[in-house]
């Protein structure tokens, strides 16, 4: 299942990751609770409002401006990353980085540089 995912997260397959970093991820992630505690950091999103008042608005939107990549082999084209955080971001500026996946700069260390 991990090959699987690392392979179509990534732009260049499974040479985004090695055999030795795949073995330690399947062993980390077959110790008990380990995914439900690596899940709690997305739902932790839902409660951010009551964390962060001052920085959302009267609509509810973050104000902070806030800089949302996606790879060009994970989310893109821009519009799906606008799809994705404009109802909640009202200052968000958006950008797809060439070559890269879903571990933008693992798999693509210079792609900053690069937009």
């Amino acid at each position: 299942m991990l090959s699987w995912y690392f392979y179509h997260g990534s732009y260049s397959g499974n040479d985004v990751i090695s055999n030795d970093a795949l073995d330690t991820y399947t062993r980390a992630l077959a110790k008990p609770g380990f995914l439900r505690a690596m899940f709690q950091y997305f739902a932790s999103a839902f409660f951010a409002a009551q964390y962060f008042p001052r920085k959302i608005n009267e609509t509810g939107k973050i104000e902070t401006p806030t800089l949302i990549l996606g790879g060009e082999a994970s989310i893109s084209p821009v519009e799906v990353l606008q799809q994705l955080f404009e109802p909640v971001l009202s200052n968000g500026e958006y950008a797809v980085v060439p070559k890269a996946g879903h571990w933008i700069v693992s798999g693509c260390p210079n792609a900053i540089c690069e937009i």
